[in-house]
């Protein structure tokens, strides 16, 4: 799986960054992501069509977008 990371530390909503990530997979890859890692402080998070798992891994304020297969 190709993930796009992206990283926001501004002070707007979790589903707000998530949203911009997205859209920038979307721009680069010319197909919507499906998947989406998230840190835990960012849990509740939402973006329509992309499941959203909590991973320890992702560091605070970054974002992991892609596609399962």
């Amino acid at each position: 799986m190709l993930y796009l990371h992206w990283f926001d530390d501004s002070k707007r909503a979790a589903s707000d960054k998530l949203a911009d990530a997205c859209a920038a997979y979307t721009r680069r890859f010319h197909a919507a992501p499906t998947v989406a890692l998230i840190h835990e402080a960012d849990a509740g998070a939402q973006a329509e069509g992309v499941e959203v798992r909590v991973m320890g891994r992702i560091g605070k304020h970054n974002y992991q977008v892609g596609r399962s297969e």
